[in-house]
C-alpha cells in the first residue's frame, strides 16, 4: 500500500501523520523540535527520521512521496538537502520541504490574497498576493523580536516579575509561578535557569503565564502587549505587499488556539488598526497542510518550496522554486 508522510515541525515539538493514496489520515506520531536553524541538519534530519518511522511502525507499506513544513526550513538554506535526506530516508520518489507558514496558506487559501499569523514557540507573520509576491512580518528569531510567541511572553513575563521584586513594578503572583513552572526553588535562581534555558524552555512558561492571568492583572498585561504587537505585524503584512482590505486573516500556532485572552485582545487591537477581515483559526494546518505539499498538481511560487526526487523517479532535476518579487 502506498502512503504519503507529512511532517509539521517546529521549535519545540514535530509531529508525522501517515496518509493513504486517497489523502485519509491512518496514524501519526510525537516527537522533539526539528528547527534546522536552531538544531543543526543533521539533528534535523535524525529527528524526522525517527518520528517518521515511528508513524509507519502504524502503518506499514512503501512511501510515495514527502511532505515537510518546518520552521527554519528557509532561513537555513537547507530545503534541497534535506528533501533528498527524506528520499533517501523513507525511499520516497519525491519529497517536498517548506516552512512552517506558506504551507498553512496554501493549504487553505492556495495561491489567492490572504495573510498569515503564526503565534508558537516563535512567531511571524506571511502576506501573500497571486502575482507571486509574498513577504515575512518578524520570524527572525528571539534576538530579534518573535514579537507575539510563546517565547516573549515568557520572556516579558520573567522581566515583570523582576521588576516586581525590585520595587518597580506592580506586585504579582508570578514572581512564585515562574520558579515553580521553570522547576527551581526560587526567583533568585531563574537568572541562573535562564543562562541555560533554550527558547522553548522559556516558551514553555507562556502556560503559567496563561493560567496566572486569570486572576493576576501584571500576567494579563503580558497576554494583552504580546497579541497587541501580533497584531500590528499582521497590519504591517498588510501594507509590504498591498493586500486588499478584505484579504482574510488565517491564525496558526499554539498562543492562538490555547490562549482566549490572547485571540480576544488580538482581534480587538486589529479592529483598531482598521484591518476589515474577521481573523479565523485555519481549518487545515498541521501536518495536514504539509500534505497539502505532495498531494497538489501545481506548487506556487510563493511557497518558495525545495523538492528533491528519490532514485529511480525518472528525472534528473533537483531545485528549489523560486520567489518572482
Amino acid at each position: 500500500m502506498t502512503h504519503f508522510l507529512a511532517f509539521d515541525g517546529g521549535g519545540t515539538t514535530t509531529r508525522a501523520g501517515l496518509y493513504d493514496a486517497q489523502g485519509r489520515f491512518l496514524a501519526e506520531a510525537t516527537g522533539g523540535a526539528s528547527n534546522p536553524v536552531a538544531l543543526g541538519e543533521e539533528t534535523c534530519l535524525t529527528v524526522l527520521t525517527q518520528v517518521g518511522h515511528a508513524a509507519l511502525a502504524h502503518g506499514g507499506g512503501g512511501v510515495e512521496a514527502v511532505g515537510a513544513a518546518l520552521s527554519g526550513a528557509w532561513t537555513s538554506g537547507m530545503g534541497v538537502w534535506l528533501a533528498e535526506r527524506l528520499c533517501e530516508r523513507f525511499g520516497a520518489a519525491r519529497a517536498v520541504v517548506c516552512d512552517d507558514i506558506r504551507p498553512v496558506l496554501f493549504a487553505n487559501i492556495g495561491d489567492s490574497p490572504g495573510i498569515m499569523a503564526t503565534a508558537g514557540t516563535g512567531s511571524s507573520v506571511v502576506a501573500q498576493m497571486p502575482d507571486g509576491r509574498s513577504d515575512f512580518v518578524g520570524g527572525r528569531g528571539e534576538t530579534f523580536g518573535d514579537d507575539g510567541s510563546a517565547f516573549q511572553i515568557g520572556q516579558s513575563a520573567l522581566r515583570a516579575a523582576a521588576r516586581a521584586l525590585d520595587g518597580l513594578g506592580p506586585g504579582t503572583a508570578l514572581v512564585t509561578r515562574l520558579p515553580e513552572a521553570a522547576g527551581v526553588d526560587s526567583f533568585r535562581m531563574l537568572p541562573l535557569w535562564a543562562g541555560k534555558a533554550s527558547m522553548r524552555d522559556v516558551a514553555r512558561l507562556a502556560e503559567t503565564v496563561a493560567q496566572a492571568a486569570r486572576s493576576d492583572p501584571v500576567a494579563a498585561m503580558v497576554i494583552t502587549e504580546q497579541a497587541q504587537r501580533m497584531a500590528e505585524q499582521v497590519r504591517a503584512g498588510f501594507a509590504k505587499v498591498g493586500l486588499p482590505a478584505d484579504a482574510p486573516v488565517l491564525l496558526n500556532g499554539s498562543v492562538f488556539e490555547r490562549c482566549p485572552l490572547y485571540l480576544e485582545a488580538f482581534r480587538a487591537h486589529l479592529k483598531t488598526l482598521h484591518v476589515q477581515a474577521e481573523p479565523y483559526i485555519a481549518p487545515v494546518r498541521g501536518h495536514r497542510a504539509a500534505l497539502a505539499l505532495v498531494r497538489a498538481g501545481r506548487l506556487p511560487e510563493t511557497l518558495l518550496a525545495s523538492v528533491g526526487y528519490g532514485e529511480g523517479d525518472g528525472r534528473d532535476a533537483r531545485g528549489e522554486q523560486g520567489l518572482n518579487a
